[in-house]
């Protein structure tokens, strides 16, 4: 049976219990396996000979590591590569077709929610370095000349073997004044690395919706926390979007809260899509009618953007923040 023969007669509600059951640690990406998912069933699979081996592993068991279910010939590949090869089962492995699909889309996704992207929402390409970025790399140029012994003009973090040894030397070999000044540049590193963040999430926004008021985001600055979310429409139907997103939120989000989620007071709604099928009101008056209860107390900010490469798709960002 080849992948995308199994995909199709295996619906994701099937498929999702076994996935939380399986690997628990990914309960809260549910969604996103969802539209994985859909993406699979929307893709053309390639016509290949090879297969996809699924079996035990049981390689460190003499170590106590507890054997697991391998499925070979898959993490890293084409998409619709992966669906049209023939998946082989060893003898030895007793799963259904739900359990089975569960591991495969455990595999397929290990590198991301969607084709050609390192993680979900987060492949940029190249983009140039904000403030806080910048000053974050020069800190860790000046931890590492501490060290290195390099010019302040030397903007090479290469070393041979040789070097890094007499450098792990240096370091373990540190007085307490040194000790200090190494503590202290972390914690900047750190206050940088938390404020380039932020930046860059202001700048996502603004660059989709140049209307976009940066001095109304500045709150984000002053907050503890920020969990920030993207959810992706697979309806490939323009009609249909908005159910998509709603189905997701309802189905495979909100009954898979932490508790964590209740403790956010600041809610930012973030839609993109293309300028050729921009949000409608009405659209917008469905999504808030199913969200109303979902949000972290009070009104949610509200901010629209455009993507031409969305096609007739919309994408949701999610920022709650306390």
């Amino acid at each position: 049976m080849k992948l995308h023969e199994l995909l199709e007669r295996t619906p994701f509600d099937a498929i999702a219990p076994h996935i939380v059951r399986i690997f628990p640690e990914q309960t809260s990406q549910l969604p996103h396996y969802k539209e994985a998912y859909d993406i699979l069933l929307h893709t053309s699979p390639a016509q290949t000979e090879e297969q996809m081996c699924v079996r035990w592993c049981r390689v460190n068991e003499e170590y106590g590591e507890e054997p697991y279910i391998s499925v070979g010939n898959c993490e890293g590949d084409f998409w619709e590569s992966n669906l049209g090869k023939e998946v082989v089962v060893a003898e030895d492995v007793k799963l259904s077709n739900e359990e089975l699909a569960a591991h495969i889309m455990w595999s397929i996704t290990f590198y991301g929610f969607a084709p050609n992207r390192c993680s979900y929402g987060g492949y940029e390409g190249y983009r140039p370095l904000n403030c806080y970025e910048e000053k974050v790399i020069d800190l860790q140029m000046r931890e590492f000349r501490n060290y290195a012994r390099r010019k302040p003009d030397d903007a090479s973090c290469t070393a041979t073997i040789e070097e890094w040894r007499e450098i792990e030397k240096r370091i373990a070999h540190r007085n307490r004044p040194k000790r200090m000044r190494d503590h202290r540049q972390q914690q900047l590193i750190k206050k940088y690395e938390r404020l380039s963040k932020v930046q860059r999430l202001i700048d996502t926004i603004c660059s989709a919706s140049p209307e976009a008021d940066k001095s109304k985001l500045q709150y984000l600055f002053d907050t503890n926390f920020i969990s920030e979310v993207w959810h992706h429409s697979r309806a490939y139907n323009v009609e249909r979007r908005m159910d998509y997103l709603v189905e997701l939120l309802t189905k495979y989000v909100e009954p898979y809260q932490d508790a964590d989620s209740e403790q956010y007071d600041r809610m930012l709604l973030f839609f993109i899509t293309s300028p050729d099928y921009p949000l409608l009101m009405a659209e917008y008056a469905q999504f808030a009618e199913n969200f109303a209860h979902f949000q972290a107390g009070g009104e949610a900010d509200l901010y629209f953007g455009t993507d031409s490469s969305l096609g007739q798709e919309v994408q949701l960002f999610i920022v709650k923040s306390r």
